[in-house]
């Protein structure tokens, strides 16, 4: 598991850049697309399978050490909160 620091850092990170990718890219469906996962992944989800022939995850294969208040934060950071948590498969508690 990625230290407090770190992955508070990466969400920062992660945040800019999709906010960059939702203002130069509007309507955007990767960005949608990456939204939905990280609220599934924020609801301790896998994100859905990457497509390879290994069946791995998003979360196995991109975000194997981040906690479930990452995806929560970035969520959170870009203002997406709301709009793709009521339609999560549950509910998730405010960290």
């Amino acid at each position: 598991m990625m230290d407090r620091i770190s992955w508070e850092n990466e969400a920062s990170r992660m945040i800019k850049s999709y906010m960059e990718m939702r203002e130069l890219n509007s309507p955007n469906s990767l960005y949608e697309e990456a939204m939905w996962q990280y609220a599934e992944m924020a609801n301790g989800g896998d994100g859905g399978p990457t497509g390879s022939s290994d069946g791995g995850t998003i979360r196995s294969e991109y975000y194997t050490n981040h906690p479930d208040e990452f995806f929560f934060m970035v969520l959170s950071g870009l203002g997406e909160f709301e709009r793709y948590m009521k339609c999560a498969a549950a509910p998730i508690g405010i960290p």
